[in-house]
């Protein structure tokens, strides 16, 4: 299996476990994403990125997309 797959398979089951478990946004939420960033070696921005896309889809799921 290639590392692209294995990035894909990833990111795949972690869109389900945030649609099946839901997502918290506690009050330390960005504090914890930075030091997830840096524990990854990946940038803040990244990772807020990324997360906002998942969090984004997780609730035009929800709720239907936004008409922007």
């Amino acid at each position: 299996m290639t590392d692209a797959r294995r990035g894909e398979i990833a990111f795949l089951v972690l869109k389900q476990r945030s649609m099946k478990e839901g997502i918290r946004l506690m009050p330390d939420f960005k504090r914890n994403l930075a030091n997830d960033a840096k524990e990854l070696g990946i940038s803040f921005e990244e990772m807020m990125e990324f997360v906002e896309s998942i969090v984004r889809e997780a609730v035009d799921n929800a709720f239907g997309k936004s008409k922007k």
